[in-house]
């Protein structure tokens, strides 16, 4: 397959919120969006799910996250 023009962009913000010091939850949100040989695509995606760290200065952490197109 030939790509003779093509114009692709993303865009995508996120955030995460600490609901007590261990407990949190986290949100992301994306786009991507263009034309390839003159046929625009766009795909929008998100991602959110809990988060759970340990309290401390430096802090591992988990996620369990669920993600659609």
């Amino acid at each position: 397959m030939r790509f003779l023009s093509s114009n692709l962009n993303a865009s995508e913000i996120s955030g995460r919120y600490k609901f007590t010091d261990w407990l949190g939850g986290v949100a992301d949100f994306d786009g991507h969006y263009g034309s390839i040989n003159g046929i625009g695509t766009s795909t929008y995606t998100y991602l959110f799910g809990p988060q759970i760290s340990l309290p401390s200065r430096v802090s591992p952490w988990s996620l369990a996250a669920w993600r659609s197109a």
